[in-house]
């Protein structure tokens, strides 16, 4: 052991347990106290130290599907998308939940309606007119939304999706809904607010299980009578509409 100039024992200096830290300009800490990595260039936790299910810019297309395959979850959102990717198709029937949330995306390919044991399609924020017919052969199918797109018209196979349960498609160009729609008997929640329709179709007593419907700011005049059937429906909201009457007290008494 050295000595100091006084004759007295010089120690060596206390090894730190903790490994250094990053410089802290590199360092995000969560609620939780923990520290992630940064990507320098965004500021922000990176992905891989997040457990984002999204694409890594490192993968390989095979990586991919493989990993997207064992989740059954496909989260693209904001990703600049403007066609659905080729892979995504690929994964086939292990896909359950599809996310293409705020893309670009124009057209919903054909193929879309062959991953037929999908439960949840989110295509919110995108740039939509028309959804395929063939999207009726996703019975499985129990969360279909459809917000902030350019969507006209709904097809009439939408009504053969028999397991779905929430069906939104607010802020679009819709002028009516199919007819078709009276035979969703599963449906718990539509909603069609911020588009363009005038009437409400009086197939839609059909909807059995639906317990909230959602229409505002549309140009609906008249409320079917139909709607006096759905026993179920806990909340109707018909704000900015031009309405002129409601069917008799016998609806006001269900809700």
């Amino acid at each position: 052991v050295k000595a100091d100039p006084a004759g007295r024992p010089q120690l060596p200096p206390r090894r730190s347990r903790r490994p250094p830290l990053p410089p802290k300009q590199n360092l995000f800490q969560n609620r939780r106290g923990k520290y992630l990595r940064v990507s320098p260039s965004r500021g922000r936790p990176a992905a891989a130290e997040m457990g984002c299910c999204s694409s890594r810019s490192s993968d390989s297309p095979a990586s991919r599907v493989t990993r997207w395959r064992s989740t059954g979850i496909v989260a693209l959102r904001d990703a600049k998308l403007k066609v659905v990717p080729h892979e995504v198709l690929q994964v086939g029937n292990s896909l359950r939940t599809l996310d293409l949330t705020n893309n670009k995306i124009v057209e919903v390919p054909q193929e879309v309606g062959t991953i037929v044991n999908m439960q949840r399609l989110v295509l919110a924020g995108n740039l939509i007119e028309n959804i395929p017919a063939n999207i009726g052969y996703l019975r499985n199918l129990k969360i279909l939304t459809l917000d902030r797109n350019r969507i006209t018209v709904l097809p009439e196979e939408l009504g053969s999706l028999s397991n779905l349960q929430q069906l939104t498609v607010s802020q679009n160009s819709l002028l009516c809904l199919p007819k078709s729609v009276g035979d969703l008997c599963n449906m718990l929640l539509l909603n069609v607010s911020d588009n363009k329709l005038n009437a409400l179709p009086e197939s839609i007593g059909g909807c059995k299980s639906l317990e909230e419907l959602q229409a505002n700011g549309n140009a609906i005049e008249d409320v079917p009578s139909s709607i006096c059937n759905l026993a179920c429906l806990k909340s109707l909201s018909l704000n900015g509409n031009k309405i002129r009457q409601v069917c008799a007290s016998e609806f006001i008494w269900h809700l």
